[in-house]
């Protein structure tokens, strides 16, 4: 018995030993294992200066170019790289390093343009393994030389300096539909409204991002002039969401409303805009409103009303009479098509709709439409005194005549 307890007690030893000493075989599947190390060396091999064959407006092209020699260094460097996500606008590119099949590292290749000196990219290579060790950053700032950089002259720096003065810090209107909420269509329509006001087919304007709200973008636009970049200017949008379609009453209907604002109609007799409309030969009132803005002091910009009269009245013209704010009055004739006829208008107030009172049908003529055609309509009792007269005095003539042969 004590030769068995012996045996497991040594037993128990050796396997405590193979236990302790012996190498540990399975592999964690987090550690990193990296067939290259990016280092600073890495990135300062490459150039300072990089010459690329685009015009400074089409910058936005370059970091795409740059990233492929970053690329291909690092690659150079032993780094082995797995897919590469770019992108050709101001931003980060998301390289993926894969290293194993049993993980892979995420790591960052970003640039940046800052402050729109887009003759200069900032490259930052950053490695993040799985197990959060090891983290590896470089970084290299590397110029940027364009095919018309040297194009850039005082002159044109002066002239595009006084030419966007009066639009730096400007404010643009921008109106969106509800079903849109994307303040990016916005600067497209900034770049529009500036390049109207600037007038002038030399310059061109790029955006640079924004920040703000839903309701408000504040966005910084890059100034070229033939190409050649001269300074950035600054830009507010101001975005609406307008609604369309929206039945304000029975028979009307508007389009361009701010979302959040209505209209209030109410059917209102006017007789001193009745009597207006009658100067000009329309006499049949057909419809008069007080229309209402609620929700706002006054529209952001025109919108499109469209009233309801009825098919009976298509096909003839429609006169809308809209007494203004100040008094005046602003005058539509407008064809009536599917009972329907729409305006556009910059204010409410009274609005009065009037068509012209159809002309009576005239009685058919009694007389002959064709000359082979008789009148056979029944004598009214009238008579032809020029016949009776003309008769009479042939018969006188015949009477005289009849008398001398007589004598004779």
């Amino acid at each position: 018995m004590k030769t068995k307890v012996k045996v497991l007690v040594v037993l128990a030893i050796i396997l405590g030993a193979i236990c302790i000493f012996a190498p540990n075989k399975v592999e964690a599947k987090d550690a990193p294992i990296m067939s290259g190390t990016v280092t600073q060396e890495a990135l300062d091999n490459m150039p300072n200066t990089i010459s690329v064959n685009l015009k400074e407006s089409e910058f936005e092209k370059v970091p795409a170019l740059i990233m492929e020699q970053v690329m291909a260094e690092l690659e150079k460097q032993g780094v082995v790289i797995g897919e590469t996500y770019s992108q050709n606008s101001i931003g980060s590119v998301n390289v993926d390093f894969e290293e194993e099949k049993t993980y892979t590292p995420i790591s960052d290749v970003a640039w940046t343009m800052s402050n729109w000196n887009i003759h200069s990219i900032n490259i930052k290579v950053m490695i993040y393994p799985t197990s959060n060790s090891n983290q590896v950053e470089v970084t290299k700032k590397i110029a940027i030389e364009y095919s018309n950089t040297k194009s850039h002259t005082e002159a044109n720096k002066s002239y595009v300096a006084n030419l966007v003065k009066g639009i730096d810090r400007a404010t643009v209107d921008v109106y969106s539909s509800p079903n849109v909420p994307d303040t990016a269509i916005g600067i497209d329509t900034v770049i529009e409204t500036l390049s109207k006001r600037i007038n002038d087919a030399s310059i061109k304007l790029f955006a640079n991002g924004g920040s703000g709200d839903l309701e408000k973008e504040v966005i910084d636009y890059a100034v070229f002039k033939d190409d050649v970049y001269y300074q950035t200017i600054t830009a507010t949008a101001n975005i609406y969401f307008v609604t369309e379609d929206v039945k304000v009453s029975e028979n009307i209907t508007v389009d361009g409303l701010i979302d959040g604002t209505n209209i209030e109609v109410k059917n209102k007799e006017n007789t001193e805009m009745a009597v207006e409309v009658s100067k000009n030969g329309y006499s049949k009132i057909i419809g008069s409103y007080e229309l209402k803005l609620t929700g706002a002091t006054s529209l952001a910009k025109p919108i499109d009303v469209t009233f309801d009269v009825g098919t009976e009245y298509n096909g003839q013209m429609a006169y809308i009479l809209h007494k203004k704010a100040n008094g005046s009055y602003e005058r539509f004739e407008k064809r009536i098509q599917n009972g329907k006829v729409t305006i556009t208008v910059s204010e409410l107030s009274p609005f009065i709709i009037a068509v012209k009172e159809k002309v009576q049908e005239e009685k058919p003529s009694t007389k002959p439409t064709n000359k082979e055609e008789k009148d056979e309509t029944p004598p009214t009792g009238t008579v032809d005194m020029v016949g009776y007269v003309l008769a009479t005095t042939i018969l006188a003539g015949i009477g005289i005549v009849a008398s001398k042969k007589i004598l004779k």
